[in-house]
């Protein structure tokens, strides 16, 4: 986000809540100081976009893996459509924020 900001180009977030785990609120603090005139919108979601999609969760030892797991779970066709498309409402907030 500073990056974006310093060099004045528009930006949006979104990020995972962990349904207020321990690091939720620094994240969330972080990213609301962080906050510029270039900071269209910011979306927390409540857990994970994994539990947004569907799609089940690493074990904690393997959070390393959560982009490939993600990416396997899109490619493969195992994420619903009606899932993908409440992700595709989000992105498109993002996207069209003023």
């Amino acid at each position: 986000m500073a990056l974006f900001s310093a060099f004045g180009i528009d930006h949006s977030v979104m990020y995972d809540g962990d349904q207020g785990q321990s690091k939720d609120q620094q994240v969330t603090t972080v990213i609301n100081q962080s906050k510029s005139s270039f900071t269209k919108k910011i979306i927390r979601l409540e857990q994970d976009i994994e539990s947004l999609l569907g799609i089940p969760a690493l074990p904690k030892r393997q959070t390393q893996r959560k982009p490939q797991h993600l990416l396997y779970h899109l490619e493969a066709g195992l994420v619903e459509k009606k899932r993908l498309d409440a992700l595709k409402e989000h992105f498109l907030e993002l996207a069209t924020a003023t």
